[in-house]
């Protein structure tokens, strides 16, 4: 039985698409919940406790790298293709080149806070450390709209599908290594609901066997140690 489509992007009903836009949906619903649940999770680590700071430290350290990653794939293979092929997407394009500066700036703030949490789990460390993620978050949630507007239905137009993968496998590449079902969770768990059921449809059968065996329990876990609710 065929898959359920994605959700659709922006592209206006009609148009001739030269790739699928809607896996960047997703991802960008991935997003805003990890660095959502990161706020949460670091304002609720206890003062003096190393080691929920570490297990949450590790997290936030996780998914900034994720998106520093997620944003130099951007960079790097779709902004001049776009602005090449699509002058009138000019603008959108350097408004995206100018929030990712601006994130970049954030994260880099984030990277430098961590490191003080960790050494003593001290509570004035923890709060700059979620204050500095939170200003990621807001900045992000702000770009992520911008872009899903802007971009993905002037992407879908012009980039080829094969170009667009390119994307994907880059980011997949840069995935943490050993870490499949807690990563797969996160996709699964972490995205709007909307997706849920289209993202596991599209899993081989095999992962969805093992994600039900003891995959899950895997993320399950996870999500225990960073919310401190583990026995």
């Amino acid at each position: 039985m065929a898959a359920t489509p994605l959700p659709a992007s922006g592209v206006p009903a009609g148009a001739a698409t030269l790739c699928d836009t809607r896996d960047m949906m997703m991802i960008h619903s991935v997003y805003r919940s990890q660095f959502a649940d990161a706020v949460r999770f670091t304002r609720a680590v206890p003062e003096g406790d190393e080691r929920r700071a570490g297990i949450v430290g590790s997290f936030v350290l996780e998914i900034v790298d994720s998106l520093h990653h997620h944003h130099r794939g951007e960079d790097d293979l779709l902004w001049d293709r776009l602005e090449q092929r699509a002058p009138s997407c000019a603008a959108h394009v350097g408004r995206m080149r100018a929030a990712h500066a601006e994130v970049a700036e954030l994260l880099a703030v984030v990277e430098d806070a961590v490191p003080s949490w960790l050494a003593g789990a001290a509570a004035a460390d923890r709060d700059r450390v979620a204050d500095a993620t939170q200003r990621v978050r807001e900045a992000l949630l702000e770009h992520l709209g911008d872009e899903e507007t802007t971009i993905l239905p002037v992407a879908a137009t012009t980039i080829t599908q094969r170009e667009w993968s390119e994307l994907g496998r880059r980011g997949r590449a840069a995935s943490p290594k050993g870490r499949i079902f807690e990563q797969l969770g996160m996709v699964l768990e972490g995205s709007d609901p909307q997706y849920r059921d289209v993202v596991w449809s599209e899993l081989p059968p095999p992962v969805r066997l093992l994600y039900r065996w003891f995959g899950r329990k895997r993320y399950d876990r996870h999500r225990e140690l960073l919310a401190g609710t583990a026995r």
